[in-house]
């Protein structure tokens, strides 16, 4: 028979291991309450930040061309007949027909003013920034703390906002983030509703440069992407030829074989601005004259672009053995901004990502390798200090009469994200090889 005092205290027991707080979860709490206002600090900052770049400017002259080019596609004239009238300077529009075709109700509808478009694309590119760094964050996470990724990303939000390619891409209006965020959408989702490759070949039907992101595949040996990335492109060009086929032809036949020229780009390619390999041998000869009037130029940099895509492949083969897949599609995105003849400072919008993803592989790692941390740190510091190439002012600067270390100084992307590659290569013993 049971003791009533024994079965009282038992019952008791009982009710107080019911009552009493887990100390565990109460942690768990602490630290989800603690992310969720470090989350909505970030996104505040953030919000601030976009205000700040909005009111800098109610001119941008990048997304003033893409209206004019709307305003030509919609009014059925040719959007590469000529370049359109800036005020001081005359623009040409260089994407194919289906990058004016995602503008068009910009040419529809007469409230969007020139001011409206620009503060459109500030806005949807900061968006789309915020998306990235979510989507970067929680790829090198493995998908296993939505919460944490997603207030890294609201923290990284407002710094990388003021980075110098994301900044100078906002003054701009440029479109650079849109591409970018295709390619993220497609290479770093943990899960995913559209077959890899479909948003590269969109990014590519949008903007040539984009297809050297087929490397990643590739390497892969995921044929199936690159298929998938190929199917895209010509469904999206098709779309572009149906909707505007006189535009469509002129473009393929013409304006595309062109666009390294002074005339079809609007700005000299030798512009200090200009962080491609293409660009950082041209300067080092006495005048552009001279450069074009030697084949040698051109022929070192088809040699050191293969050299390049060889050494990026090797790595991101490296890359893939140890599980860094992150960190594959950024030293992919270097390359691509790399062989391109033409990667203005704007383009480069990729480097606050990586800054990114070298802090969080840091922490994450169990013996936290300085290379990361380091590598973290000078990018960073690179991106928000005046760049190099603006030492020596921003207009009218002879870049062929700088001095060697002028020179040097003046590709800092280009030499940056080559020591970065190199830096990360050489730090891989860190990361053992996943066993197959």
């Amino acid at each position: 028979m049971t003791n009533p005092q024994t079965a009282h205290a038992a019952a008791s027991d009982s009710a107080s291991q019911k009552e009493a707080p887990n100390p565990s979860l109460s942690v768990t709490v602490g630290i989800k309450d603690l992310l969720g206002l470090l989350s909505v600090l970030g996104i505040a900052a953030g919000l601030i930040a976009n205000k700040i770049l909005i009111e800098r400017y109610n001119w941008r002259i990048d997304a003033a061309v893409y209206r004019e080019g709307a305003l030509a596609l919609v009014n059925g004239e040719s959007l590469y007949a000529q370049p359109f009238d800036m005020g001081d300077i005359s623009l040409p529009f260089i994407y194919p027909p289906i990058g004016a075709i995602l503008f068009a109700p910009w040419g529809y509808f007469d409230f969007i003013t020139v001011e409206l478009a620009g503060n459109l694309v500030v806005i949807g590119s900061s968006l789309l920034l915020l998306l990235c760094l979510y989507l970067v964050t929680n790829a090198v996470l493995s998908g296993r703390d939505k919460l944490l990724a997603f207030t890294i990303a609201a923290i990284s939000w407002p710094i990388a906002l003021f980075a110098e390619p994301v900044f100078l891409n906002a003054d701009l209006g440029q479109i650079n983030i849109l591409i970018m965020a295709l390619v993220v959408m497609d290479l770093l989702p943990i899960k995913r509703r559209i077959p890899r490759g479909v948003l590269i070949g969109l990014a590519a039907a949008i903007k040539i440069t984009p297809l050297a992101m087929l490397l990643y595949f590739l390497v892969k040996k995921d044929f199936r992407g690159i298929i998938n990335a190929v199917i895209s492109l010509l469904a999206f060009t098709a779309i572009g030829a149906v909707l505007a086929w006189e535009n469509t032809k002129e473009f393929f036949s013409s304006t595309l074989l062109n666009l390294s020229a002074e005339g079809d780009s609007g700005v000299d390619t030798t512009f200090q601005s200009n962080s491609s390999i293409q660009a950082m041998l041209y300067r080092w000869w006495t005048s552009k004259a001279d450069a074009e009037a030697s084949s040698l130029p051109t022929i070192l940099w088809i040699v050191l672009s293969l050299i390049a895509v060889a050494a990026v492949a090797y790595l991101m083969h490296q890359l893939f053995s140890r599980g860094l897949h992150v960190e594959a599609v950024m030293v992919n995105a270097m390359l691509m901004l790399l062989i391109s003849p033409i990667s203005w400072s704007h383009h480069w919008v990729w480097l606050p990502l990586w800054a990114v993803v070298f802090f969080v592989r840091y922490r994450q790692h169990r013996s936290h390798p300085k290379f990361l941390l380091w590598s973290g740190v000078i990018l960073s510091v690179m991106l928000l200090m005046l760049p190099p190439k603006w030492w020596f002012g921003r207009d009218g600067v002879n870049v062929f009469e700088l001095n060697f270390w002028e020179k040097l100084l003046i590709s800092d992307w280009t030499w940056l994200s080559i020591g970065l590659m190199i830096t990360l290569g050489l730090g891989l013993k860190a990361f053992p090889k996943i066993a197959k």
